[in-house]
């Protein structure tokens, strides 16, 4: 998985999305290392898991309160 960062390259490619990356669509669009020579990504710790919403957690918690 690679971290869309927005830098480099004016922000953007044509035909490269403007979002984080799954590792099939990295393979897809042309590898690793090419898509990080752009600037346009970073590398995401291996760790990295999906980011949660708070404003969704917030709301389910609040209807367990009730």
């Amino acid at each position: 998985m690679l971290r869309y960062t927005g830098a480099g390259c004016g922000g953007s490619m044509p035909g490269i999305p403007a979002r984080d990356l799954t590792d099939q669509e990295v393979e897809w669009l042309g590898g690793e290392k090419s898509l990080l020579d752009t600037g346009l990504y970073a590398k995401s710790a291996q760790d990295d898991k999906p980011r949660k919403n708070k404003a969704v957690e917030t709301i389910v918690e609040n209807d367990e309160a009730e």
